[in-house]
């Protein structure tokens, strides 16, 4: 879908393995082989900087006050403020913060994902925002490192937006080999209707499909009444409907994590939601608060939908949502007709113009029920949907396999030349200049992030064993540092490939503290954060190149293990600072698979 011919790094993130926190395991033996599919995500760039309004947060109201105060702060900012229903894991960032856009593109890259699609459905374009997101990407790509290709989803106005689009990007061929391309062109999302109203050097420059919510009944008649054909649907229910091309052929369908706070299209629908029916809240009139702490974090409607797509199998998979998180509050008109009257919000009030709280409705968003994000949130559930993202993209696009290690042998890292690791493989590696750091506006009141915990960049790892030693290779971008810390380039490994024991799985820590050369070996107390030293490693620093010597009497694995390296990240036990503190190699949750070949074990 892309005309870039550029070689990047190989991640070979696919062949990563996780447990998220409800122990749903991510391993590539679970996945077919890899084959020719796309993913697109629905992507928003509409969180500014607005420093004279504070950050209102539902989530946070909640846990303070309960229903009471969430309704009180609702009403302290104008009608259509953007709300959040809770606070993203990276905070309350500005779209335009190039740290967390590299992290996006990172994360997003290594789930699968090929491509955003750019809401700009409300005739704003934010130019300068998605401007620092081709800057920032295409800095990444010059550095070697892959991001999704970017492309735009239009409804009010769309002809006078496409016409934005084509003048500022389009037109004078700005990052050209970062656009979606589809059927040989450029590839856009419009309704039908507007596709006359614009000339027709654009009308023939762009790879057109119509698109929007529903397919069914009256609101869906934009896709019913063409049969499906050049429709591509950005929500629907399930079951379903199929995005089609012009002669009907299937080729795209949507997968939604949830739905609409407002009963939109004729359901009160939820994360939850799933068998055609939304859950009873906890308690009535919650607002869905009781379910956001228990079935929301499960993925069910997310699931269902996945099913559906992965039976239909479409050359073509897109997905809502990544990172939408606000929904502005919305009531009566000054003629005092209410165009929600009448919905209900979060299955727990009736829109009543006029009437107080009862007044106002939301559109999409609201809580950790009522809401469609798949980027990681701060508490509730954390990262279980970009967890569960990974799964189903592999599902849908295959997974590599890990290849055993091969090479030498027995190593002599004692002489300070690892150029022996030359003949070594796999190499596992990790994007380079992932340690960026962060000094940014947030997008409310006087909010601002730093970020200066990246120190030694982790790119290129390796393994291999003899019968009485294991023995690890980590690379740095540059010179390694002074030890600093006991999270100074930590080595964690999962011995058997079991989450149920160690410290989230890792049976192992290695490198906490060092002495006389050597380096700690120490095991998890109890599968808590407390640990036993065992035993020590040789170790050995040489520029930016960090060896282990690891004696298996110590540390025993089995034929196959997981590890992953990690500087200046987690210290505490929070097993989500491998996100967004120092780096680690893979990130997040990921680890490495290690195989041994027979001359390894």
């Amino acid at each position: 879908m892309n005309e870039d011919k550029r070689e990047y790094i190989d991640l070979g993130s696919s062949s990563w393995v996780c447990t998220d926190g409800l122990g749903r395991i991510i391993d590539p033996t679970k996945y077919p082989g890899t084959r020719d599919r796309k993913v697109g995500i629905f992507y928003f760039i509409w969180h500014d900087h607005r420093p004279e309004q504070p950050v209102i947060d539902h989530t946070r109201s909640y846990y303070e006050g309960g229903i009471e105060k969430v309704k009180a702060d609702s009403l302290t900012v104008p009608m259509g403020y953007l709300q959040y229903w809770a606070e993203p894991y990276f905070g309350y960032y500005r779209s335009d913060d190039p740290w967390v856009l590299r992290k996006h593109a990172a994360m997003l890259t290594e789930a699968g994902i090929d491509f955003i699609f750019l809401d700009v459905t409300n005739t704003l374009t934010y130019p300068e925002t998605y401007n620092m997101i081709f800057r920032v990407w295409s800095e990444m790509r010059a550095e070697g490192s892959p991001t999704p290709d970017v492309m735009f989803i239009t409804n009010t106005q769309a002809a006078e937006t496409v016409m934005k689009l084509y003048d500022d990007l389009y037109g004078p061929g700005r990052y050209s080999d970062m656009w979606v391309y589809h059927d040989g062109k450029p590839l856009i999302l419009m309704p039908e209707a507007d596709v006359p109203k614009l000339p027709d050097h654009v009308r023939d420059f762009f790879t057109i499909r119509y698109s929007w919510a529903y397919t069914k009944g009256p609101a869906g008649e934009w896709y019913t009444h063409a049969g499906g054909k050049n429709c591509w649907p950005w929500a629907d229910m399930y079951p379903q409907e199929p995005g089609r091309d012009g002669a009907g052929n299937i080729e795209q369908m949507i997968v939604m994590c949830g739905f609409w706070v407002n009963g939109s299209y004729g359901t009160n629908a939820g994360r939850s939601y799933s068998g055609g029916r939304q859950p009873d809240n906890e308690t009535p009139g919650d607002l869905g608060f009781g379910i956001s702490e228990t079935s929301a974090g499960d993925g069910r409607a997310f699931k269902e939908q996945a099913e559906r797509a992965l039976e239909c199998d479409p050359p073509l998979m897109l997905i809502t949502g990544w990172n939408e998180w606000t929904a502005g509050r919305w009531g009566s008109w000054k003629n005092g007709s209410n165009p929600a009257n009448g919905q209900t919000i979060a299955n727990s009030y009736k829109v009543v113009p006029g009437d107080g709280y009862n007044d106002c409705y939301f559109v999409d968003n609201f809580n950790g029920e009522f809401s469609r994000d798949l980027e990681p949130v701060k508490g509730l559930f954390n990262d279980n949907y970009y967890c569960q993202l990974v799964d189903v993209v592999r599902r849908y696009k295959g997974a590599e396999r890990g290849t055993p290690v091969y090479g030498c042998v027995k190593m002599q890292i004692d002489d300070g030349d690892p150029s022996e690791w030359d003949c070594v493989g796999p190499e596992y590696r990790d994007a380079p200049f992932d340690t960026y750091k962060r000094d940014w506006p947030g997008s409310g009141g006087n909010l601002r992030y730093v970020n200066s915990s990246g120190r030694n960049d982790l790119v290129a790892m390796k393994v291999c064993a003899d019968r009485q030693y294991l023995y690890f290779y980590c690379r740095c971008r540059d010179t390694i540092t002074a030890p600093s810390g006991d999270n100074w380039m930590n080595l964690f490994i999962n011995s058997d490939c079991n989450l149920r024991n160690g410290w989230y799985g890792f049976d192992y820590i290695i490198n906490r503290h060092q002495s006389g050369g050597n380096a700690s070996i120490e095991v998890p107390v109890d599968n808590e954060w407390r640990f036993e030293q065992i035993g020590e490693a040789v170790l050995r620093v040489t520029d930016n190149i960090l060896e282990l010597k690891v004696p298996r009497a110590l540390v025993r694995v089995k034929n196959t293990f997981d590890f992953k390296w990690a500087d200046n990240s987690v210290d505490d036990g929070d097993i989500m600072k491998f996100y967004d503190r120092g780096d680690t190699a893979p990130d997040g949750r990921f680890c490495y698979r290690c195989i041994l070949s027979e001359d390894n074990k």
